[in-house]
């Protein structure tokens, strides 16, 4: 029982400690909120597209920038992100870009999650991986 015990725990630790692969993380990513959702698409030049949705406007935003990986914080920092969500799972009063922010990313049961807050039901989810072939 102590066995097979410990070799779960360690099965689970492997599975969601992982630290992606730059290239593992390219695609497009889908959070959902009470209040609406986001998309956010990761290029492989460092570049990012996204797009905003609200329930209360019927005009989405759409907003470009730049993001780069650091693996060994497990970490993507984005410069030129809107940061939509705030800790308690509202929606942000200043929907604008800012110059850098930092999200946690790791692996679990095999997909990536972008962590928008910690404990929050509104992390985002790989939808789709990237297709483009590396260069």
């Amino acid at each position: 029982m102590k066995v097979t015990a410990c070799l779960m725990s360690t099965c689970v630790v492997l599975v969601v400690c992982c630290a992606p692969s730059e290239d593992e993380l390219r695609g497009s990513y889908l959070c959902k909120y009470s209040f609406g959702s986001e998309s956010l698409s990761l290029d492989s030049g460092g570049t990012f597209t996204q797009r905003i949705s609200l329930d209360h406007s019927s005009t989405p935003i759409v907003n470009q920038g730049t993001w780069n990986y650091e693996r060994e914080l497990k970490t993507i920092v984005f410069v030129g992100r809107i940061e939509v969500v705030t800790p308690d799972g509202s929606l942000a009063k200043d929907l604008h870009p800012i110059p850098n922010s930092g999200v946690p990313v790791y692996k679990i049961l095999g997909g990536i999650v972008l962590e928008q807050t910690p404990d929050s039901p509104s992390n985002c989810h790989r939808v789709n991986p990237t297709s483009e072939p590396d260069q």
